[in-house]
């Protein structure tokens, strides 16, 4: 389609604040959808807000909503709960009796390399364990 001229009548600047589309426009007009942006900017008619689709009459099975949607805004996701993140320890939830023989190792690799075979978990589990539990020492 090219650019053809047309002049900004008081028809177009209705349709325009009516919320007529650039496309509609473009087509009644016989020019692009830019062009018919470039002219209304020109004309001083104010722009259409970003992120934001126009209203439109809900018509048929497929229509859209009619309220003005903002784009990319997501609700943000509730915090974890205790029971959430007990859920997702993969090898535990570690019971006392573990507690305390993993505390019972001092930190020595050997003894919670033995502990961790026994116990069929990785070996850099029951260290992150023991350090938890050990306070860093």
């Amino acid at each position: 389609m090219t650019k053809a001229a047309f002049e900004v009548d008081d028809e177009f600047r209705q349709l325009w604040a009516d919320g007529a589309s650039s496309a509609d426009l473009a087509e009644k007009y016989g020019t692009t959808p830019s062009n018919v942006n470039k002219r209304a900017k020109m004309a001083g008619l104010p722009g259409r807000p970003v992120g934001q689709t126009r209203q439109r009459p809900k018509t048929g099975p497929h229509a859209r909503k009619q309220a003005v949607v903002r784009k990319g805004r997501e609700k943000p996701k509730p915090a974890p709960t205790a029971a959430d993140v007990a859920s997702q320890h993969v090898y535990g939830p570690w019971t006392a009796k573990h507690c305390a023989k993993i505390l019972a190792t001092g930190g020595k690799l050997s003894k919670i390399g033995a502990l961790a075979a026994k116990w069929g978990v990785p070996e850099r589990h029951v260290l992150g364990k023991w350090h938890k539990l050990s306070g860093g020492v």
